[in-house]
């Protein structure tokens, strides 16, 4: 059984040729593409369950490399201190403070 589990990426489930460049943060669309009707949207998603949305994909490519970006500065965190989820938003707080990333802010959540 270890030989047919040995495709996934560490416990997440999902095939090595499924995760994609973005991995471990996912887009998904809801209702279709996006376009431009203001009906259908993308929604950038981080595994803590921080979600953005957008629609545009410009905006959707933007939001997806400050997830990056914020998931790379909590790597290594003590997870007991402070969950996950509230320093991944730390961390996209601080992209927004600085003018890195200012796509986004607190209405575009996804819920």
């Amino acid at each position: 059984m270890t030989k047919a589990n040995s495709g996934f990426v560490a416990d997440s489930g999902i095939q090595k040729h499924s995760a994609g460049d973005d991995f471990p943060i996912t887009h998904y669309c809801v209702g279709g593409i996006p376009d431009g009707d203001g009906k259908n949207y993308w929604v950038i998603q981080h595994p803590c369950g921080t979600k953005r949305r957008s629609w545009t994909a410009e905006k959707r490519d933007e939001a997806i490399a400050a997830f990056k970006e914020a998931d790379e500065a909590i790597k290594g965190l003590d997870c007991r201190v402070v969950s996950e989820r509230i320093a991944f938003e730390l961390a996209l707080d601080a992209l927004q403070r600085k003018s890195r990333w200012i796509g986004f802010s607190y209405w575009n959540k996804a819920r």
